[in-house]
């Protein structure tokens, strides 16, 4: 009998917002699917659940979609979650289902926190009729052909009155500059205060991601900076902290799957990691983080060798092919070769 699969919506902001439903299902299934583990992780950690984590974002979703099926086929129950939100509006979750329904496969949605909704209900627009157009294109181009037209208003006919006579003001004038001077001070103290806590927090929070670096805890930095701005100075940093933890990320996935057993996930992590080496060692050179991406790789390219076999060639050749049911077949054959599965 198949599994089932749980559309999971997560907290758009304040973890409070997640409901009795989605810990249970969390905490039942033998399976999340997560856009970012490492964001995952945390939620999980707070509502001390422990479950095995597999990666699931737009660059992998064809191919994890495959693994996951299989999952789901062999009775296995999983649950798809974004960073925040609802899985399959503008995040990941639209091509598993697609797949799912194919084969048959039941899909139970659990509702929770949408940012579309939660903006629209406090907007003051008519919620009675609405058009959702997700993420626009960052070309200005496209992003106004897509954007839509704001319909002409019919203006209401202005009837005349007739003229009243104007009233005399007998009052004597209010004294309203000390009144206006004691509120542009109170409001200049309060963005004083304001911007000192951003900049000492922010400063903070630079600071310790840069040790994790500096100890190559690379997702560790991540998770410092996660849903920070980072200023224009820090860029270069970001992005490198990025690359390098995204790297980490799937090594750290690949063995925490081998060590629950989970043999074809953890192969599918280490493939995937090293299947989009041409574009991560691109990113790395024009990052100047060439050597700690090198690093990393020998690292994945050592466990896998060492638990699968399999050489980085061989990651890499997999990770190409079309078909996805190939794909996943031959990642099945590899370890079913070394009897870790019937």
């Amino acid at each position: 009998m198949s599994g089932k699969l749980y559309l999971v919506a997560t907290p758009i902001g304040n973890l409070e917002d997640i409901t009795i439903r989605a810990l249970n299902v969390l905490r039942e299934v033998d399976l999340i699917a997560a856009e970012d583990t490492r964001h995952t992780l945390g939620l999980l950690n707070h509502f001390e659940i422990s479950k095995p984590l597999i990666s699931y974002y737009k660059q992998t979703e064809k191919a994890r979609s495959e693994v996951l099926i299989e999952k789901l086929r062999e009775g296995k129950n999983i649950a798809i979650v974004s960073d925040a939100g609802t899985p399959g509006i503008s995040d990941p979750g639209e091509e598993i289902v697609r797949v799912a329904i194919e084969n048959n496969i039941e899909i139970i949605p659990i509702p929770g926190a949408c940012a579309l909704i939660n903006a629209l209900i406090v907007s003051g627009l008519s919620t009675k009729e609405f058009t959702f157009i997700g993420f626009l294109s960052a070309v200005k181009k496209e992003k106004k052909e897509k954007a839509p037209k704001k319909p002409k208003e019919k203006k209401p006919k202005k009837e005349k009155e007739p003229k009243k006579p104007k009233e005399v003001d007998l009052s004597p004038p209010l004294k309203k500059a000390p009144v206006i001077l004691i509120v542009v001070m109170a409001a200049s103290v309060l963005i004083l205060i304001l911007l000192f806590t951003n900049l000492t927090g922010y400063s903070n929070k630079i600071s310790e991601a840069k040790e994790a670096y500096a100890v190559q805890d690379y997702v560790g930095a991540y998770e410092k900076l996660s849903g920070l701005k980072t200023k224009e100075e820090d860029a270069e940093f970001y992005q490198q902290m990025m690359l390098l933890a995204r790297v980490q990320g799937e090594l750290l996935n690949g063995d925490s799957l081998y060590g629950l057993g989970q043999y074809t996930m953890s192969l599918d992590s280490y493939i995937c990691a090293l299947g989009r080496h041409d574009v991560n060692y691109t990113e790395a050179t024009a990052y100047h983080v060439q050597g700690e991406y090198d690093f990393l790789a020998e690292q994945i390219q050592t466990q896998m060798s060492e638990k699968f076999g399999v050489s980085a060639e061989t990651a890499r050749e997999i990770y190409a092919l079309d078909s996805r049911t190939e794909y996943t077949k031959r990642i099945r054959d590899i370890v079913k070769g070394l009897g870790l599965i019937e």
